[in-house]
């Protein structure tokens, strides 16, 4: 079980949900990384995305969140950025890794890359 200060980075911390950076083994947060290497502009619309998820609980237009086919995993989307997410325990959402999109179907590699990383950051709490 992780405990408050493993639990990774917060990028936003709304009244439904606490949205936070998986860390993975390592130390690194790959999706805090994706994110600080958009330019203003596109951080702005993604944070518009995870104040809404934090804040309301849920995002219904489908062009800006919605389950990745076939996984447990969730995308927040703006345009052809995405950051993948899974829901956790306790009102958490972990954002995970983050593509630049450029097909209509993900690439098998970048879906077990965020399953990887939420492995790791799981496996944290089990040291």
């Amino acid at each position: 079980m992780l405990t408050d200060e493993m639990e990774g980075p917060t990028a936003y911390r709304g009244t439904r949900f606490c949205i936070q950076y998986a860390v993975r083994a390592g130390g690194g947060c790959p999706a805090r990384e994706f994110y600080e290497s958009l330019s203003r502009a596109d951080q702005a619309k993604i944070l518009a995305l995870l104040v809404r998820m934090g804040d309301h609980g849920q995002i219904f237009n489908k062009e800006k969140f919605k389950k990745i086919e076939g996984t447990k995993l969730y995308e927040f989307k703006s345009f052809q950025i995405r950051i993948i997410c899974s829901f956790q325990p306790n009102q958490r959402v972990l954002l995970l890794h983050g593509v630049i999109k450029k097909k209509d179907r993900y690439d098998r590699s970048d879906i077990e890359t965020a399953e990887r990383i939420l492995a790791e950051h799981k496996g944290r709490g089990e040291q």
